[in-house]
C-alpha cells in the first residue's frame, strides 16, 4: 500500500513516512503504518511501522498441562473450567 501526499500543490508518491518541521523548524516525523507483523513468541515486539499484528502463541510458559473443558463441583456448585493451559503451582 502506497500513500499520496499533497503539499502545497505539489503531489508526493509512494510515501511511507512523512517528515514535517514545527513552528520551531523542530524535524518530526509520521509514519505511515503498512504490513502485517507474525508474532509467535512472548516478549516484546516493536510493532511502530505495522498497521496489524497476527498474534499465535502455542503452549508456552513452564508446568503449564493442556486441560479440556471439564466441569468441577465444590461444594454443590457446578463450574465450568474452559480448555486451556493451566499451571498446578499456587
Amino acid at each position: 500500500m502506497s500513500d499520496t501526499l499533497i503539499i502545497h500543490g505539489n503531489t508526493y508518491l509512494n510515501v511511507p513516512g512523512i517528515k514535517a518541521t514545527d513552528n520551531n523548524n523542530i524535524v518530526k516525523t509520521f509514519i505511515c503504518p503498512t504490513g502485517t507483523v507474525n508474532i509467535t513468541e512472548n516478549g516484546t515486539v516493536d510493532v511502530t511501522q505495522y498497521a496489524s499484528a497476527n498474534v499465535s502463541i502455542s503452549g508456552g510458559g513452564t508446568n503449564l498441562t493442556p486441560r479440556d473443558e471439564t466441569d468441577v463441583t465444590v461444594s454443590g456448585a457446578t463450574i465450568t473450567i474452559p480448555a486451556g493451559a493451566y499451571s498446578s503451582q499456587v
